[in-house]
């Protein structure tokens, strides 16, 4: 062992590497030296490379086209970070993805809310029965039973088409957690939305028949007397502990619920219950006995009005066999078989729920619910992924750039060592002959290689974990490309980061809205009143209402900010606080707008119902009241200054208190045709105003609590409003002072709490990877020029040596020939020996080396070839035909920011609305109107007497509408376009194109929602007219007294009624000739739905309506309608509204508006290069120097083993053939 050691030494002390058989002990010397310091800088530079390339990690990346769902399952699972899968659509709309289908209650598709049920219980006389008779009130409870099925269903189905046209809009697809939490979240929304928008609206309509005291036939709470008394008076109950009167105000104590039942032995009820002086007494009264019913229906009760007693009623009745038995038992009805009616059998669980608590559900038993990721996917076909993969080396990598690394420092370290060596020794040395053109090429190679590697930036994939907010800034600033930072939590509820404190004007929290307003004392003093009713009388049900308008207001604005603080913010990732400022500064900015317009519309509707269908209400506002020979009563519409309440809302007259005939004016307090009317044409300013509050105080009573506290309001410095303000102003505003909005984008952060941020940075190469890759690529360039340099050279030279060749075919020939020659004979592993066999040998090892070097090649650079690169490219933006150029050439992936992320419709779109020529025409001026109301004819069955209210309804419809529509885009204009990158022109025009048919679908739905409902309502409460026209007041002499009861109208020869039927109209005729299109009926806003136009077109139709009332009228020519629309001149006014009287829309849109509020400066594009010449270049380079090597090493060996092999058969072929011969 140690003389094999001695023998190893000994041969390293003697290697000469440089040995040139010269006979120079110094040049010999030099050579022994400096082959000892190329073996030990080999030998190191080798370790240290092949310990860093084994303790080092290469980032590669992999893109992979057209990815499966399964795929970028798997993809997102290994590559979270790295990850990019750009969608090939970014808008995903919700109907693709989710199925959402409602399952009602079965109350809804019953026997019960059917039209036969309805009719079942009507009779002529049902306001003759008790006020607690459930035959009483059972038919318009049932038709409102139905209303809100219908309606809730109407509401469901709109805000469920509302939801299906918005879209899930991402960049690249999102996880399926992800996928699930958003939608989950949308649909949530869109529940809550929907039950929150009925539930209140049905509320909103109620208090405002509350507020207006509206009488309706079957009323529980006033009745009809005589003539020679008050013409209302108020009903009153016994109970068992005191007598009981109801009011709307007593619902939210439901302090006036009582049980309904049957009282069969009672015809006609005279309303004397509380009349026995055994009742005044402060203790309990027992019963009479006509006034016990026979039988309490289980789950019915009463108060207030039908919609107010249906609410608080149950189901329980209606799944019991028996309990209908007994209530079809009392109902005397002979043409309907009660067989024909099914008890309820399912949902048993909503038997003893109120309606209001179905109501709040929408009547949905379940919502069913199916989400498909797999058609979100599918939907979003990414075009490709992408995905960086850190891995560290392999063995193959590292042995293959090793041997690589070999060829180049073999060829480089020689000449280091030897020249390091001379310098030292200070003697030179002949230097050998170089072969200058190979040489020159290998350095003009060098740089060119050098320049490309250096210049090359691959993209690495950077993450810092759990970062705060300032290094989130920082690393924001530093815009690094692709700066991704997922939050740990991507819904967050803005209650975490918006707050709400608002501030309301000083009137909703002062002595003009106190509770004592509700105590039915002595407020007033008791001198003697004036002939006219004043203040006083009303006054009372005045503060109410501005108490009532206020708790409207706080209330919407509690539940709607309830419902936003509910919302959720989703974020996938963190994103940066100016793009958050601008969405949250354009959500809150639409939520102000939104909540503001939308109570004021349906507001606007409500009252525009009552006052165009002239509802009754208790007090004498709107008409005077005149009793015809005993038997029937007549309602005049009262006239303020020469202002009519049947033909104008806005009538009103300055209020005033008054006693022993002095009148005391009050400025600014108005008394109008409604109590709600009254209040909102007011104004403040007498509340502000001392000299006011004194009047009022001159006639309070001393003893009262409130005259003492009534005090006025004080005068501001900052006042968001005038001082002389109108109350109707307040109103529209929600009496908010001050919104107080504030949002932290601090605590979105922190409620964000990303786990990491990821980054890509172009980074240079280092410069010990450059030096490696240059010698590896220059020990394969020195192999080539080595083969090649010198075969052109001769090649060059033999071309000028040789005769010319005619032919180009004889020239290839000739060619071929040589080139066969020369692969025939050549030999690469040539030495000094002269031996055939050995020469045999080593052509065969040339022959095996070329094809196995070829194929190895062909593989290495078809290998190459198809490997893909993404190459990301940068530059300025200075026009928009660049952009489109640039998108023309990258659609995928050309990414332009925004500079204003955030930009207001009205920036870009302009929307105006050509409406029907009827809204602009004289048929709607209140001129024309007043000219049509004809007092004496009021109430006779001819077109003429109620030519001015259908007039009206037309003026009131026209507009009603244009205030929504101008309410709508108001809304509209304010709100903003998010996107935070330019998109191109067709995406933009279809994306402007569906905002825009949301936008009107969406305003005809709202408009009609409020309107649809409110009527159905109305009709179901059985309000009287003024006109009488659905319900007419008979006296009736029971027991002593005369009684006005009420009596449905009917129509079309009593073949509808307007008790059960909302729609029960006939034809307007005048002297018997009827006009064409016109209807009249129980309401005038139902009887201009059914009718058309088309008599305003036709000059002899016109006529029919002018000639008894027509006089010349100054500054109004009434002229026919003139423009006809692409919908006829027959169409109804309802298909009118259903378009909300809009022929056309004029949509003016810009594009080149939009990309300048935008303001892109900068573009990015991205593309895949498959086959890149210097990469595939530098990678053969790369291993030819390794193939070189080491096949120059296998093949010999390889060569020499087939021979053994082959001479070691061939000898034992031989020997036995020796061996027979002997």
């Amino acid at each position: 062992m140690v003389n094999q050691l001695r023998n190893i030494y000994q041969y390293l002390l003697k290697l000469n590497l440089y040995e040139n058989e010269t006979n120079d002990e110094h040049e010999k010397r030099n050579e022994l030296l400096s082959t000892r310091i190329f073996i030990i800088l080999l030998l190191l530079t080798l370790l240290l490379y092949i310990a860093y390339a084994t303790l080092s990690s290469q980032q590669s990346s992999f893109i992979i086209s057209k990815p499966t769902q399964k795929q970028y399952e798997q993809l997102q699972f290994k590559h979270p970070i790295s990850l990019k899968c750009p969608c090939k659509d970014l808008s995903t709309p919700y109907k693709q993805l989710i199925d959402v289908k409602m399952e009602y209650y079965e109350i809804c598709s019953s026997d019960f809310v059917k039209q036969e049920w309805i009719d079942y219980f009507f009779g002529e006389h049902i306001s003759f029965y008790h006020p607690f008779d459930f035959r009483r009130s059972a038919a318009f409870k049932f038709q409102l039973l139905r209303t809100l099925c219908q309606q809730s269903q109407q509401t469901s189905e709109k805000y469920l088409e509302e939801f299906y046209s918005n879209s899930l809009i991402s960049n690249e697809p999102v996880s399926s957690n992800e996928f699930h939490i958003q939608v989950n979240y949308s649909v949530e929304l869109f529940k809550k939305t929907a039950i929150s928008s009925f539930e209140k609206l049905v509320k909103l309509i109620q208090d405002i028949v509350c507020m207006n005291i509206l009488l309706t036939a079957v009323d529980t709470r006033y009745f009809a007397s005589n003539y020679t008394g008050p013409p209302f008076g108020s009903i009153c109950y016994e109970t068992k502990f005191r007598p009981q009167k109801l009011h709307c105000e007593l619902e939210e104590e439901l302090q006036g619920l009582f049980p309904e039942g049957i009282y069969d032995h009672i015809d006609y009820y005279d309303y004397s219950e509380c009349d026995s002086p055994q009742n005044n007494t402060n203790g309990s009264n027992s019963q009479r006995p006509k006034n016990i019913p026979s039988f309490k229906v289980p789950g019915m009760f009463v108060l207030g009005l039908p919609i107010q007693s249906l609410m608080h009623s149950t189901l329980e009745c209606l799944f019991e066999q028996s309990c209908l038995d007994k209530i079809v038992l009392h109902v005397k009805k002979t043409s309907i078989s009660k067989k024909e009616f099914s008890i309820l059998k399912q949902d048993s669980s909503t038997k003893t729920k109120t309606i209001k608590e179905l109501t709040k559900n929408l009547f949905v038993k379940d919502w069913i619910i199916v989400r498909s990721y797999e058609n979100y996917f599918n939907y979003c076909q990414p075009l490709y992924c992408q995905y960086l993969d850190e891995q560290k080396n392999s063995f193959v990598y590292i042995f293959t750039t090793t041997i690589s690394l070999f060829g180049g420092l073999k060829l480089i370290f020689p000449w280091v060592a030897l020249y390091v060596i001379k310098f030292i020794r200070m003697k030179e040395s002949q230097q050998q002959s170089t072969d200058i053109g190979s040489h020159t090429i290998r350095i003009i190679s060098l740089i060119l290689f050098t320049f490309h590697i250096s210049f090359d930036k691959p993209t690495k994939t950077l993450s810092f974990d759990t970062p705060t907010q300032i290094q989130y800034e920082q690393l924001y600033n530093n815009s690094f490309y692709h700066l991704q930072c997922p939050c740990s939590h991507i819904s967050i509820k803005y209650a975490e980061f918006i707050k709400f404190q608002p501030t309301y004007h000083q009137i909703c929290s002062s002595i003009f809205v106190s509770l004592l307003w509700r105590r039915l004392g002595n407020i007033w003093t008791q001198k003697t009143q004036c002939v006219l009713p004043d203040f006083a009388n009303m006054a009372r049900m005045y503060f109410l209402h501005l108490s009532k308008h206020c708790q409207i207001s706080n209330e919407t604005i509690r539940d709607e900010l309830t419902r936003l603080y509910d919302m959720e913010y989703i974020t996938s990732g963190v994103i940066h606080v100016k793009q958050f400022k601008s969405e949250i500064e354009s959500f809150i900015e639409n939520f102000k707008i939104q909540i503001q317009k939308s109570l004021k519309m349906k507001l606007n509707i409500i009252r525009s119902i009552i006052f165009d269908n002239q509802y009754r209400p208790l007090l004498k506002r709107v008409s005077n009241i005149v009793f015809h020979r005993n038997i029937t009563v007549e309602y005049l519409p009262k006239d303020y200054e020469g202002c009519s309440c049947q033909t104008d809302s806005t009538c009103q007259r300055t209020m005033y208190l008054c006693r022993n005939d002095t009148f005391n004016y009050m400025q600014g307090v108005s008394m109008g045709c409604y109590i709600s009317d009254s209040l909102l044409l007011s104004s403040i300013s007498c509340f502000y105003d001392q000299n006011c509050i004194n009047i009022f105080k001159r006639y309070m009573n001393k003893n009262e609590q409130l005259y003492h506290e009534f005090q006025p309001l004080k005068i501001l410095e900052k006042n968001q409003y005038e001082n002389n303000v109108t109350i109707e102003t307040l109103t529209d505003n929600l009496f908010i002072e001050e919104w107080n909005d504030f949002y932290d984008y601090d605590k979105y952060y922190k409620s964000c709490q990303p786990l990491f941020c990821s980054y890509e940075i172009e980074e240079r190469l280092s410069f010990l990877y450059i030096l490696t890759r240059l010698i590896s690529i220059y020990s394969g360039l020195t192999i080539i020029t080595q083969f090649l340099i010198p075969n052109i050279v001769r090649l060059i030279r033999r071309k000028k040596q040789a005769p010319r060749v005619t032919t180009i075919f004889n020239r290839f020939c000739i060619l071929s020939q040589l080139c066969k020659s020369k692969l025939i004979q050549m030999n690469i592993f040539r030495n000094k020996s002269t031996d055939l066999h050995l020469i045999r040998k080593q052509i065969l090892s040339t022959r095996l080396y070329l094809i196995t070097f070829s194929i190895i090649l062909l593989i290495c650079v078809f290998y190459t070839s198809l490997k893909s690169k993404l190459i990301t490219n940068k530059l300025l933006l200075t026009h928009l035909t660049e952009y489109e150029q640039l998108y023309m050439k990258h659609p995928n992936t050309l990414i332009c920011p925004c500079s204003e992320i955030s930009i207001k419709y009205e920036e870009f779109i302009k929307l105006t609305p050509v409406y029907h020529e009827i809204c602009s025409s004289n048929f709607v001026n209140q001129k024309w109107i007043d000219h049509l109301f004809q007092i004496g004819n009021l109430y006779h069955s001819s077109f003429h007497d109620v030519a001015s209210l259908q007039f009206q309804v037309l003026k009131s419809l026209c507009r009603l509408i244009q205030e929504t529509i101008n309410s709508s885009l108001t809304q509209f204009d304010s709100t903003r376009l998010i996107t935070n990158q330019l998109i191109r022109e067709d995406i933009f025009e279809n994306r402007i194109n569906t905002i825009i048919k949301v936008f009107q679908k969406s305003t005809r739905q709202t408009f009609q929602e409020v309107f649809q409902i409110s009527r159905e309502i109305f009709h179901g409460n059985a309000f009287v007219s003024l006109s009488e026209k659905n319900w007419k007041y008979q006296i009736f002499k029971v027991n002593g007294k005369s009684i006005s009861y009420a009596l449905p109208v009917t129509y079309n020869n009593g073949q509808c009624t307007c008790a059960t039927s909302l729609q029960c109209v006939q034809l307007a005729t005048f002297n018997n000739t009827p006009i064409d299109g016109l209807f009249f009926g129980c309401y005038p806003i139902e009887a201009m739905l059914k009718s058309s136009l088309g008599c305003l077109y036709n000059k002899t139709c016109l006529e029919l309506i002018l000639p008894s009332s027509y006089q010349a009228l100054p500054n109004l020519t009434i002229r026919i309608l003139q423009s006809k629309t692409k919908y006829g001149i027959n169409e109804t006014v309802q298909h009118m509204i259903d378009r909300l009287f809009v022929d056309d829309w004029n949509q003016n849109y810009s594009y080149l508006n939009y990309s300048k509020k935008c303001r892109s400066t900068q573009c990015t594009y991205s593309f895949i290069q498959h086959f890149v010449v210097l990469h595939i270049l530098t990678t053969i380079l790369n291993l030819y120097g390794c193939l070189t090597i080491l096949l120059r090493l296998l093949i010999p060996f390889i060569i020499g083993i087939f021979f053994r092999i082959y001479n070691r058969r061939r000898q034992m072929v031989i020997a036995p053939d020796i061996m027979t011969v002997d």
